[in-house]
């Protein structure tokens, strides 16, 4: 199965060994390294030295960064944290926040919020100055009103404009379980992403506790996703 919105470089930037990744906040382990002081804009902003260090101490080759927290976060990136991070050897994929994330006073993927065209331009632009920004992520495509955002429309719309910059760069999403098993998510969104990051949760349950169903959860899951050419990366929910 050929899908024309896949990025066609991405599977071969891949270490050999898989990616160990790491994803602050949310309900995962492990949070930002920030500087201990405001700076003149008056925002903490990510201790990239610290927090590459500390990526390096538990064995990470990959990062999530995550753009959600501080309206300076993108800018650390692209201008400290994405080529340190390479000059280290790590590989990035920045995490945005969908509509049901955003909100006019508090929390929001800055500064372009929900224009995921603009968002398409410069998460490309970034790639071609920083080879370690090999693929970029939205969350929850499908929860509550998202889906009206993410159309098939809207997201090849996403897609050309990124691979008019850069043809090779991924765009990833979140599933849960029940969609990650779903035929109609997997049609609906399939075509438009190059894989799914699985939040595991101990199958279909809510469950951060018990381990034992990882085998089985992820086997049905790759079972749902390998007609669509879809690869998977699971998240450790603790």
């Amino acid at each position: 199965m050929t899908h024309r919105h896949r990025a066609p470089g991405f599977i071969g930037s891949l270490p050999a060994g898989g990616l160990r990744s790491v994803m602050p906040g949310g309900n995962t382990i492990g949070g930002w390294c920030r500087e201990e002081r405001p700076r003149a804009d008056g925002f903490r902003h990510v201790d990239t030295q610290r927090m590459i260090e500390r990526l390096l101490e538990v064995g990470a080759n990959h990062f999530f960064f995550g753009i959600w927290d501080s309206p300076t976060d993108f800018d650390d990136l692209c201008v400290e944290f994405a080529p340190a991070a390479e000059r280290a050897g790590l590989l990035l994929t920045p995490y945005i926040v969908p509509p049901s994330e955003t909100f006019e006073f508090g929390r929001a993927s800055e500064p372009y919020r929900t224009d995921y065209l603009a968002w398409a331009e410069a998460m490309a632009e970034l790639s071609l100055r920083c080879p370690a920004v090999t693929s970029w992520a939205i969350d929850d495509f499908d929860i509550g009103a998202n889906g009206d955002t993410f159309t098939p429309e809207h997201l090849a719309a996403i897609r050309e404009r990124a691979a008019s910059i850069n043809p090779d760069l991924a765009l990833l999403t979140c599933a849960y379980f029940g969609s990650a098993t779903s035929e109609a998510f997997l049609a609906r969104y399939g075509p438009y992403v190059d894989g799914i990051i699985l939040p595991f949760l101990d199958g279909p349950n809510s469950n951060t506790v018990v381990a034992e169903s990882l085998a089985d959860t992820i086997g049905q899951v790759l079972a749902a996703t390998q007609d669509h050419g879809l690869g998977v990366l699971t998240l450790i929910y603790a």
